[in-house]
C-alpha cells in the first residue's frame, strides 16, 4: 500500500486520495459475507474487522483474510483423584470451559504414582483426549502411552508424568466444552493413582 501524503491547505482532495485513506483504515463490516460482497478488490495489507467476531482484526495477505490476533489461552485443572487397578481403564472430565470459534489445542500433563507399597512393577499407562460435550474428536496426536516403572507410595520418588497433546480442526464457538481424558493401565501387579491432571488450552481464532 503506497504512502499517503497529506493534502496541502486549501487543496481540493482528489477522489483517489480518499480511496487510499479508506484502504488504510480498519474497515468495519457486519459479517464476512458482507465484507466479501462489498469489498470486492482488497489490497495487500488492508485491515478489516467483523461485528460477528468482535475484537479481531483481519489482514488481506493478497489471497485471503488472515486473523492477525494471537491465540487466547486458558488453564484446565481436572483434579482426577482417580485410582485404577492393574489392566483397567477409567476417565475424568474437565469443568465446562467457554471456548471461542477457531482451532483448538490442548497440552495436558498427567501425574500419577503407584497405588501400593510394593516393588515397582513395569506398567504401561496410556491416555487419550476427546471432547465429551461437542462430539468433535481431535486430530494431531491425542494419544500417549508410557512404559514406566511406577513407584509405590512408600518410595522416595512418588510422581511420574505423562504428557498428552491434541489439536482440533476448525470449530464453532461453544459455551461449555468439556474435555475428557481416558486413561488405562496395562501390566504390572499393582494399581495406579492419578493424582493430578492439568493442561493449557489455546484457541487460534479464525
Amino acid at each position: 500500500m503506497p504512502f499517503i501524503a497529506r493534502p496541502a491547505a486549501g487543496q481540493i482532495i482528489d477522489p483517489a486520495w480518499g480511496t487510499l485513506v479508506a484502504d488504510a483504515v480498519v474497515m468495519r463490516f457486519t459479517t464476512a459475507a458482507q465484507r466479501t460482497s462489498q469489498l470486492t478488490a482488497p489490497v495487500a495489507g488492508q485491515l478489516t474487522m467483523l461485528d460477528s467476531n468482535p475484537g479481531l482484526i483481519y489482514r488481506w495477505d493478497g489471497s485471503a483474510w488472515v486473523n492477525i490476533a494471537g491465540p487466547s489461552e486458558g488453564l484446565l485443572n481436572f483434579n482426577p483423584a482417580l485410582t485404577l487397578g492393574p489392566s483397567s481403564a477409567g476417565s475424568f472430565e474437565s469443568p465446562p470451559f467457554s471456548i471461542a470459534a477457531g482451532y483448538w489445542t490442548l497440552d495436558l500433563m498427567i501425574q500419577y504414582t503407584g497405588s501400593a507399597s510394593v516393588a515397582s512393577p513395569l506398567q504401561q499407562v496410556s491416555a487419550q483426549i476427546t471432547t465429551s460435550s461437542t462430539g468433535q474428536a481431535p486430530g494431531g496426536n491425542p494419544n500417549a502411552t508410557q512404559l514406566t516403572q511406577v513407584p509405590g507410595v512408600s518410595t522416595f520418588l512418588p510422581v511420574t508424568n505423562l504428557r498428552v497433546m491434541a489439536t482440533w480442526p476448525l470449530q464453532a464457538a461453544h459455551a461449555a466444552v468439556k474435555f475428557k481424558v481416558s486413561v488405562a493401565v496395562g501390566g504390572g501387579n499393582s494399581g495406579i493413582v492419578f493424582n493430578l491432571c492439568y493442561g493449557l488450552v489455546r484457541i487460534y481464532p479464525t
